[in-house]
């Protein structure tokens, strides 16, 4: 088990997912390393919803490729505990997901696809949404029902990528707050930074 500041950051990459159009009022809660993270309430979630935006040196087809592996995540996404791939496809990745939790705060699991699309000016945008009734609930964790998440990557020069990012759920169960106040700052963040790290490996 990750230690307590770590818990639940994983619920960062693995939704990367729906639109979220409508307006926001965000609140910058964190900028560091050049990179922001914001949060903003929503009344279809019962916690705070994420913002991050930052700029990647690399290129589409090298990012795109970490992000599609999602068998990897366990290597570096914040507190991700467990993957696998249910079904795969060119766009789309339909996966399996554990979040590490401390003790007592139960493991969270999800069922998530991702649907990536090509926008003709160069912008990749990757929507994702949790999908039920495909593995059967683990007694010993929660099962996340209710998430939305969306990723635009836009191409600002060369080998350079601007990232926005967007995430609301719902973490089912009793977490306490503290924790949830920690994730939404620090899980984000922490994810970037690595995600940094292994896009200059590739």
């Amino acid at each position: 088990m990750k230690q307590p500041e770590k818990v639940l950051g994983t619920f960062l990459l693995y939704f990367v997912l729906t639109g979220f159009q409508h307006q926001q009022k965000w609140k910058l809660v964190k900028n560091s390393q050049g990179i922001q993270i914001y949060t903003s309430s929503s009344p279809e979630f019962p916690v705070k919803g994420i913002r991050a935006e930052l700029e990647l040196e690399t290129d589409m087809r090298t990012l795109l490729q970490v992000i599609m592996e999602v068998e990897k995540y366990p290597e570096w996404v914040y507190a991700c505990k467990e993957t696998s791939i249910i079904k795969k496809g060119t766009n789309e990745v339909l996966f399996y997901y554990v979040t590490d939790a401390p003790w007592p705060v139960s493991d969270r699991d999800q069922v998530s696809q991702f649907n990536l699309t090509h926008k003709a000016d160069g912008v990749v945008e990757i929507q994702s949404h949790t999908v039920d009734g495909i593995v059967k609930e683990n007694e010993d964790r929660i099962r996340i029902k209710q998430s939305k998440a969306f990723w635009r990557f836009t191409p600002i020069g060369a080998n350079k990528i601007k990232g926005e990012y967007q995430l609301f759920f719902n973490p089912a169960g009793l977490v306490p707050a503290w924790l949830i106040n920690l994730f939404v700052t620090e899980g984000p963040y922490q994810t970037f930074i690595e995600m940094r790290k292994r896009l200059k490996k590739k």
